[in-house]
């Protein structure tokens, strides 16, 4: 049997390549050129039940907005914890003062 593809028309196959580049637009993609994965293993339960649940992250723009507000503050708390004692280094050369800052550096607020 032939398709309307065969004549140039439009195809009834859906376009189901995810790569733009692979594929020059006016060519029809069909899924025979990406034949599709096979399904991830199922994890066993004991495994699933130590992972994080992401629900709140994949259905909350909020909640992933405080998440990552989260990440650049403690990104950058963990700069601070390295450029303060380089810092001072390099500002008085004293080993001792470094140690000290190092050590009001680990009390916790």
């Amino acid at each position: 049997m032939e398709s309307a593809s065969d004549y140039g028309g439009r195809s009834s196959e859906k376009n189901v390549c995810s790569d733009p580049q692979s594929h020059p637009p006016w060519s029809p993609v069909t899924e025979h050129d990406h034949p599709p994965r096979p399904p991830l293993p199922r994890l066993p339960r004991r495994l699933r039940a130590l992972l994080p649940d992401l629900t709140p992250w994949r259905s909350s723009r909020d909640f992933r907005r405080i998440w990552l507000a989260g990440l650049v503050t403690v990104f950058g708390s963990f700069l601070t914890f390295v450029a303060l004692p380089l810092q001072l280094k390099e500002l008085t050369g004293s080993t001792l003062a470094v140690g000290a800052i190092g050590a009001v550096e680990l009390v916790p607020p």
